[in-house]
């Protein structure tokens, strides 16, 4: 096998690895996670000895984010051993059952592990799973909408001028105002996040920001 054979198979299993048992919710409590990414870093560094073009910036990369990265598993935990102390198990036993739910509902490792978890828990396993799933729902969707804000404040921020709190209000205000060129739900097309969440047609944003509105004479 040649180097460069061998960086692109070494690479593509290191990055699935951070993808599926790093990044993706359904997987192992934040201790195991940290210790399989700092794993990660330190292969990928390895491998950026071989062919340092681009892999040792995305190894810093990765480096300088890694708390950020791993912030929702934090959030997710949270929400775990809230979970255990209502049910009076550990923390670990959520993870256990969080990490089930990565697999095929119809396959046998799901299977597996389910007769174990019924003879640990019993008849309350389906309230447990019920709510690690809806816990892990709730808190992607949270995710995302973080995600979603700051794509949205991106083009406006420019590291080289700084970023103000005026600044930003004004941005959430242009945001918040400024009509949806296209939804998936045809009555919002059209529409400001303000009027969706009021449910008050054509707010006049000119006047809420203190300007009067021009008038052509009659």
């Amino acid at each position: 096998m040649g180097n460069y054979d061998y960086v692109y198979n070494q690479f593509s299993t290191l990055t699935n690895w951070l993808q599926y048992d790093v990044l993706q919710l359904q997987s192992v409590s934040p201790e195991d996670r940290g210790s399989i990414f700092d794993f990660i870093i330190y292969e990928l560094e390895e491998l950026a000895k071989r062919h340092p073009h681009r892999i040792q910036s995305i190894v810093t990369t990765l480096k300088n984010n890694k708390v950020k990265l791993l912030d929702v598993v934090n959030e997710l935990n949270t929400e775990f051993e809230s979970l255990a102390t209502k049910y009076d198990i550990s923390v670990s036993d959520i993870w256990d059952i969080c990490n089930n739910a990565r697999y095929n509902l119809d396959g046998n490792q799901y299977d597996i592990n389910l007769i174990q978890f019924y003879d640990k828990h019993g008849d309350k396993f389906d309230d447990i799973e019920d709510n690690v799933l809806n816990t892990i729902a709730t808190v992607h969707r949270s995710s995302s909408l973080i995600e979603t804000l700051n794509s949205r404040l991106r083009p406006y921020l420019d590291p080289r001028k700084g970023f103000k709190k005026e600044r930003f209000q004004l941005i959430k205000f242009a945001l918040n105002h400024i009509p949806l060129m296209r939804s998936a739900n045809k009555k919002m097309k059209g529409k400001s996040t303000a009027e969706i969440f009021t449910q008050v047609d054509n707010i006049d944003f000119i006047s809420l920001l203190g300007f009067q509105r021009f008038q052509r004479a009659a």
